[in-house]
């Protein structure tokens, strides 16, 4: 039976051949970010590159994510960064950021409808006056045009199979994997559950979560258009 995302495993391999997408939003991101800001929070952190990136800046970095085996990647690559264990969607850090980021399609895994007001609500929650809430999400056609996949790298070999339920709009992504240990190879597997969302939707859910917001393509930074795998936002407390 598959393992939850990220495990160990699949975090080593992640943080091996993914981790430098987060570089794709960087500009994105930073003509967005406030005069001043001080304080950083990044949500779904991953393996730390934004944390890092952040840091970078001047930002007091703060990360949460659910997958310890992310977090203990994230303390070595961002070591001066705060980091916590713990799930979006029932956050409760009692403060506020200046910038609150959620990327590479993470809101996508939120399923629930409940769960992603939740994470939204939680968001605004945690968000200064005059701060900023920027995330990406992947759309239906986004997780449509997904085919099978394999990655060979010196240790290892990743394998993805996608499965897409066009009336749910939700994908079952299988990650198939295996780890050299001497001259055999260890296998595991993980289960990858993601709701497409496209751009009307969220509009109103962010619309009641208190937010005001722009939305763009984002590959072009341009407007959405239809076929749009990849959306980007940029949030601002109402």
């Amino acid at each position: 039976m598959a393992n939850e995302p990220y495990g160990e495993d699949f975090s080593a391999a992640y943080a091996g051949r993914w981790d430098g997408w987060v570089r794709l939003a960087w500009p994105l991101i930073t003509p967005h970010l406030p005069a001043g800001g001080s304080r950083w929070l990044d949500l779904c952190c991953g393996s730390g590159t934004l944390l890092r990136m952040a840091g970078g800046l001047g930002y007091a970095a703060t990360g949460v994510d659910r997958s310890r085996h992310q977090l203990a990647t994230a303390a070595r690559k961002a070591p001066g960064a705060r980091l916590v264990e713990g799930d979006v969607a029932r956050l409760a850090l009692r403060e506020t950021f200046d910038v609150v980021t959620c990327l590479f399609d993470s809101l996508n895994y939120l399923v629930g409808l409940a769960d992603l007001d939740r994470a939204l609500a939680g968001a605004r929650r945690h968000l200064a006056a005059g701060g900023v809430f920027l995330f990406d999400v992947k759309t239906a056609d986004g997780f449509r045009r997904e085919r099978p996949r394999a990655y060979r790298d010196s240790d290892r070999v990743t394998m993805f199979e996608p499965r897409f339920d066009e009336k749910r709009k939700v994908q079952t992504l299988l990650v198939t994997g295996f780890v050299r240990e001497g001259e055999l190879f260890r296998r595991f597997e993980e289960e990858h559950v993601q709701r497409g969302y496209e751009h009307a939707f969220l509009a109103r859910r962010l619309d009641r979560a208190g937010f005001v917001h722009t939305a763009m393509d984002f590959d072009t930074g341009g407007e959405i258009v239809a076929g749009s795998g990849r959306l980007f936002f940029v949030c601002r407390p109402r």
